[in-house]
């Protein structure tokens, strides 16, 4: 295999450019094969598949780990409400947490569904102690599940490269 095909197939395999942009055209001279470029079209598909299941896994993961999360605050207080209920709660935290929004609306908004989650024989501020490490564990997954979703968006990128490769290897096929 020539350095040329290498360099182009880790393209390809990386997702780091459309083999147009990486210079391939078939039938000059010194560039590789139609059926070179085929090949490395069908390893950009199979890239781009597993990459579409690892990042399916890693959302699976994601959700499984804030249901956990949900659960385990719901155990704090299991006649307190339902899991619903600690979710609001999440969500007014992470607002209130938010440097963009206002944040003293969320503030109260939290501290009040705080205070209605927890049970009545249970100080306040140990209550407090044991909610909070959740909340924080919970704003890292909302942190990773954005991370995921800019991964998918260019994922789907990558997708729409690879579509327009196969659509310029076809019409130099004649297909």
């Amino acid at each position: 295999m020539n350095m040329r095909l290498l360099i182009l197939s880790l393209i390809a395999l990386l997702g780091l450019g459309s083999m147009e942009a990486a210079g391939v055209n078939a039938g000059s001279s010194g560039d590789i094969s139609l059926g070179q470029e085929r090949q490395l079209i069908d390893q950009q598909h199979q890239a781009m598949e597993q990459e579409e299941l690892t990042l399916a896994q890693t959302y699976r993961q994601l959700l499984d780990q804030k249901r956990a999360l949900l659960e385990q605050l719901r155990a704090l207080n299991p006649k307190g409400g339902t899991t619903k209920d600690w979710n609001d709660l999440w969500e007014n935290y992470h607002k209130y947490k938010d440097e963009d929004e206002d944040e003293e609306d969320y503030e109260d908004n939290y501290k009040d569904k705080l205070k209605a989650l927890r049970p009545k024989d249970v100080d306040k501020d140990a209550f407090k102690s044991k909610v909070e490490p959740l909340l924080k564990a919970l704003e890292a997954i909302q942190k990773q599940q954005d991370a995921l979703s800019q991964s998918w968006v260019t994922h789907n990128q990558k997708i729409q490269t690879l579509d327009q490769d196969k659509k310029a290897h076809n019409q130099k096929r004649g297909k």
